[in-house]
């Protein structure tokens, strides 16, 4: 299986992992501001973009592998790990796994484990959708605040086309391979290098208790919660969170 990666500008290298389901071009706006400083790249994840859907059974630490391959292919040995969502538990796993040196975690909306209620609701997600039932307007609900969502319909429409981002097939099996993932959070601890956990106040899909719990775990973190906002916060709070990426990069480098 072979990642898919659009690359963006020169430098120390960043790689992006957008959430689940989700449009990767939605991440090309980040991806372009910090390329003109730093070498991007930009994941297209199992299903997505110009990535296929794998075709056989596989977990999340095969996913993690394919991102691995293809950043040792593009010569990639260390980099600043960014992902958003499901991306950002992407991120922790990978800079744990140690395969690609992480030098700084950021995570928007993350999470680093699941409790069994949030497991089973993964789970009740991804039965729903493979027997069909329309759940765009439940996808608009965990993941845009209320009032941005009657405010900017149609960034609530383009939410509700996450679900055709990949088949739905793919993103039920994606969502199910997310309940059954390892807890991170015990393993934290171990990573030494700036972790920016950064979450919307209202959000739902992954509350800023899940953000709370990865600054608690890791040694070197920081938490932002952004007032008013939902799940994601390139939409709703986009130039400030564009500028707390950056920012929390150059305070690396």
């Amino acid at each position: 299986m072979q990642i898919h990666s659009e690359e963006f500008g020169q430098g120390a290298p960043v790689v992006l992992l957008h959430g689940v389901p989700a449009d990767p071009a939605e991440l090309r706006p980040l991806a372009r501001r910090l390329g003109q400083k730093r070498r991007v790249l930009l994941m297209h994840l199992p299903g997505y973009g110009q990535t296929p859907a794998p075709r056989g059974p596989w977990a999340l630490s095969d996913q993690h592998g394919w991102i691995e391959r293809e950043l040792s292919r593009r010569g990639i040995a260390e980099a600043a790990l960014v992902g958003v969502s499901a991306g950002a538990y992407g991120a922790l796993a990978l800079a744990l796994r140690g395969r690609i040196r992480a030098t700084q975690v950021i995570t928007l909306g993350g999470f680093a484990g699941l409790a069994e209620p949030e497991c089973a609701g993964l789970r009740g997600f991804a039965e729903a959708l493979r027997a069909g039932v329309d759940l765009g307007e439940v996808l608009v609900a965990r993941f845009l605040a209320p009032e941005f969502a009657r405010a900017r319909p149609e960034l609530a429409r383009t939410v509700q086309s996450y679900l055709d981002a990949a088949p739905r097939a793919h993103i039920a099996a994606e969502l199910e391979a997310l309940a059954a993932s390892a807890d991170l959070r015990p393993e934290l601890h171990s990573l030494d290098v700036p972790v920016l956990a950064r979450v919307g106040e209202l959000d739902l899909a992954a509350p800023p208790a899940q953000s709370e719990q990865i600054v608690a775990w890791a040694r070197h973190a920081e938490l932002e919660i952004v007032p008013g906002a939902g799940h994601l916060l390139l939409l709703e709070d986009e130039a400030q969170t564009l500028a707390a990426v950056e920012r929390a990069l150059s305070a690396r480098g």
